[in-house]
């Protein structure tokens, strides 16, 4: 996912940006990509915010339908004998390497539109149609103090989902998981991501045309 360097405008003040937009997206789920693919391809400015980009896609690609499935496919795998340990790792790779294609297949429906601009960071309301972006670090006390100030003619809020638990005897015994609760289950005893710090400066190259990328993607292959 490009992050908040793909900022084409002038930088107003160090560490500050502005970016006009037709439209903001904020939130990269199943909605917010469509929306910001069909609308790019029409020709509109887009913009589309997220503040993990390990929820780049959405929550089903990410930490619900599919990382689920895909570890319930594995489990079935396994069979007397296996050594449990590799069998876990093994579902682990699996999902990862799967839900990581997926992210990837989603970045490459925005990035190759020149249209839509893509930005990693937390925004918040600051005025009518206008958000303000800062790192996601800077939520948890990890702030440089860059900013960029976005401001659009149409705002959409994509606003995600959450498991939603039954109310039955039981449900929260140890053990009993929900689709997310059950990848931090997995990801428990696995070392923190390192974070990447956002830098929210103007890119210096500019991105060059698509029948340019084109042709070099026609020799790569």
């Amino acid at each position: 996912m490009s992050s908040l360097n793909t900022v084409k405008d002038t930088a107003t003040a160090a560490g500050t940006a502005e970016l006009e937009t037709d439209i903001l997206v904020i939130g990269w789920g199943k909605g917010g990509k469509t929306l910001a693919r069909t609308l790019g391809s029409q020709g509109r400015k887009v913009t589309l915010v997220e503040r993990d980009a390990g929820m780049v896609g959405g929550t089903c690609i990410n930490v619900a339908c599919v990382p689920t499935k895909a570890l319930v496919h594995r489990a079935d795998a396994v069979r007397p004998g296996d050594d449990p340990d590799a069998a876990v790792a093994s579902a682990w790779d699996f999902r990862d390497a799967l839900t990581s294609k997926l992210r990837d297949a989603n970045r490459a429906m925005l990035e190759d539109l020149d249209a839509v601009t893509l930005v990693q960071g937390e925004a918040r309301s600051t005025g009518e149609r206008t958000v303000e972006v800062r790192p996601a670090e800077a939520a948890d006390g990890d702030d440089d103090g860059e900013r960029l100030t976005i401001r659009a003619r149409h705002v959409v809020v994509n606003t995600g989902t959450t498991p939603l638990r039954p109310e039955m005897p039981g449900v929260d015994l140890p053990g009993v998981h929900d689709s997310e609760t059950l990848q931090l289950q997995m990801d428990r005893s696995r070392a923190p991501r390192r974070r990447r710090r956002l830098r929210l400066r103007p890119r210096l190259r500019p991105r060059p045309p698509r029948s340019s990328r084109h042709r070099r993607s026609a020799r790569a292959a």
